[in-house]
């Protein structure tokens, strides 16, 4: 979801942070917004970047419909 939200470059550096601080993709998703803002990364060109608010209310749009579906039977 992040290369959604971050279209330019790789994000394979502020996932990793996002895991290494959180531990698991449900905690990241569980996040506040404000937490998910102090996470930062460092690029491939030794820049540090870090999730924005857009990006970090992404997440949370992403972490309540997954809640959402989870409750929701299934339909045929």
């Amino acid at each position: 979801f992040l290369f959604r939200s971050q279209p330019q470059g790789d994000v394979k550096p502020i996932a990793k942070a996002l895991l290494a601080r959180y531990g698991a993709l449900a905690a990241v998703l569980a996040a506040s917004v404000e937490g998910l803002m102090t996470v930062q990364a460092e690029d491939s060109r030794g820049r540090m970047k870090g999730i924005g608010a857009e990006t970090a209310l992404d997440l949370a749009a992403l972490h309540e419909v997954a809640r959402r579906v989870a409750r929701e039977p299934a339909a045929r």
